[in-house]
């Protein structure tokens, strides 16, 4: 083994502890694929080829767990999601405060004595009783 090279030292390696990689050739896939493929001639798995079958029994063998129920009998599910309200967003004491700092811009800018959509901000955060 010393003659083979770093490269390849792996590969040798493993042949001799595990015995030469046995890969299916490309008969079996070419008859693999052209059997998936026609679903009206093979329509469950034991009219697949026994070659066929024995390389895909490991797929095969994970895909009952698709045919699985994803919900549980007697337990109550949401039938819709939640309603996000606008005033839930406003968690965060820093959120809060660069949001009035943006009023508190605007409102400068404005200077017309308009009553600006900004001046209910603390009103709906405390009211919501997110922040103490």
């Amino acid at each position: 083994m010393e003659d083979i090279g770093a490269e390849k030292w792996d590969r040798r390696l493993n042949e001799d502890i595990f015995g030469p990689i046995s890969l299916p050739v490309d008969d079996v896939i070419q008859r693999t694929h052209e059997q998936l493929i026609d679903c009206a001639k093979y329509p469950d798995s034991e009219a697949l080829d026994a070659d066929v079958r024995q390389l895909l029994s490991t797929a095969l063998a994970q895909s009952d767990a698709y045919a699985q129920r994803m919900t549980r009998p007697g337990i109550n599910y949401a039938t819709k999601l939640p309603r996000v309200r606008c005033e839930l967003r406003r968690r965060t004491k820093s959120l809060e405060e660069s949001e009035a700092e943006q009023c508190a811009l605007k409102t400068d800018r404005s200077s017309s004595g308009a009553v600006s959509s900004c001046d209910n901000v603390n009103g709906l955060t405390n009211t919501s009783g997110y922040l103490q």
